[in-house]
């Protein structure tokens, strides 16, 4: 079967809800599209501190709450979102090749493995150390 390509209104409401993220102050340290082989599609990646300090499922109804408040501003669904914690070995790895670099927003990076998984591609957002 062949890879879902990532389109660009993807794109736009990755960005768009990551701002909308900022602004609500939900703390993001990396957020990206990623496609990983058991996947048929792309998924938003958001690796937050939420996520260790309050639960998985607190996060994603944080950032559903955000998802309802912007309703129709964006293009992206709670089902495309997959909430991980910062010590998640794809987020540590990424942080770690990409945390200092200045700006890595919109950046491409995939095709090999990444922490302890095969990446077969990512398009990056936010990388912080």
């Amino acid at each position: 079967m062949d890879k879902a390509t990532l389109v660009s209104i993807d794109i736009d409401g990755g960005r768009d809800l990551l701002k909308l993220l900022d602004k609500a102050r939900f703390k993001v340290v990396v957020a990206g599209w990623f496609h990983v082989p058991e996947f048929f599609d792309w998924r938003l990646w958001i690796a937050s501190p939420v996520y260790d300090s309050e639960g998985m499922l607190a996060a994603l109804r944080k950032i559903q709450a955000v998802l309802r408040k912007a309703s129709r501003r964006l293009s992206i669904e709670l089902a495309q979102i997959t909430v991980v914690s910062p010590k998640d070995p794809v987020i540590r790895e990424l942080r770690r090749r990409y945390g200092k670099t200045p700006f890595v927003q919109m950046m491409r990076a995939g095709g090999h493995m990444i922490g302890d998984r095969f990446i077969d591609e990512a398009f990056l957002y936010r990388v912080k150390r």
